[in-house]
């Protein structure tokens, strides 16, 4: 029997004598973003048989030093005695536990090495309000779709400030979970045009953010100088009109004096 039959056989009876199940707990989590790319890698010391699985589904394996994946979006690479798991376009069924299992031709324990792969989606970010009144409240929030939540954690900015007021709504739907993180803020015009944003701890290239525009009335300013200036009217206008009528009053009092001092003919005096 060849050497490569040899190597295969012995892929297959390690397959068959692989331990199924989960096993990972979360070690080793990884993050990918749907849509995009990412790799997992484990070493070997000597020439060895390798073969990966997802959850309990053989992907890829190598032999005689070529490796070979199961998936058209699967790359598998053997180089420097690691073996390279590339994935392109990540999906929402990429995500689950990945193990890569070393057998080594020779003499030699078999190893693994385990991951534990999160797949997100793309952060979505909305305002219940284009244009929000001072000292309202402004409700912002940031969703997105991902495989679990138990790895997720989001954090707000205005600006470079964190934002620690929020709460957190999960919808499930699938092998997928729609997760949102909700802001509530109580505006004031110091935040107007300053940008509101949201991102994802573990990832924090998953970013978005949204200007914020604050409107306030400046009327109320306005009334209180037209006011002030009606009551300098009135005050001027009284004071006139006070100082009019006392002079009026003054010039019928002098003219009564007049009057009454003027001579005023006697019938009992003769000759007059």
């Amino acid at each position: 029997m060849s050497s490569a039959r040899i190597k295969l056989l012995h892929l297959v009876i390690c397959f068959l004598l692989t331990p199924k199940g989960d096993f990972l707990s979360g070690k080793n989590i990884k993050f990918a973003i749907r849509g995009g790319n990412f790799s997992l890698q484990c070493y070997f010391q000597q020439e060895a048989v390798v073969m990966w699985k997802l959850n309990d589904k053989v992907i890829a394996y190598c032999v005689d030093g070529v490796g070979v994946g199961l998936n058209n979006r699967l790359n598998h690479e053997v180089v420097d005695n690691s073996s390279i798991l590339a994935v392109t376009r990540a999906q929402f069924n990429d995500a689950g536990n990945y193990t890569c299992f070393i057998y080594p031709s020779g003499n030699g324990v078999a190893k693994t090495t385990q991951y534990t792969l999160q797949v997100f989606g793309h952060l979505s970010l909305s305002l219940d309000k284009n244009v929000t009144d001072e000292h309202n409240i402004l409700i912002a929030n940031c969703c997105i779709q991902c495989t679990s939540t138990d790895y997720i954690r989001f954090q707000w900015f205005l600006n470079k400030d964190k934002i620690k007021e929020m709460r957190i709504l999960r919808e499930d739907f699938g092998n997928q979970s729609r997760t949102c993180t909700q802001a509530m803020i109580t505006v004031n015009r110091s935040y107007n045009g300053k940008s509101l944003g949201c991102q994802v701890e573990q990832y924090t290239s998953l970013n978005t953010s949204l200007p914020v525009y604050v409107s306030w009335k400046e009327e109320r300013g306005l009334n209180d100088q037209a006011t002030n200036n009606r009551w300098k009217a009135i005050i001027v206008c009284g004071t006139f009109i006070v100082l009019l009528t006392m002079s009026l009053i003054a010039k019928i009092a002098i003219t009564d004096g007049r009057c009454n001092s003027g001579s005023v003919m006697d019938p009992s005096v003769p000759g007059r």
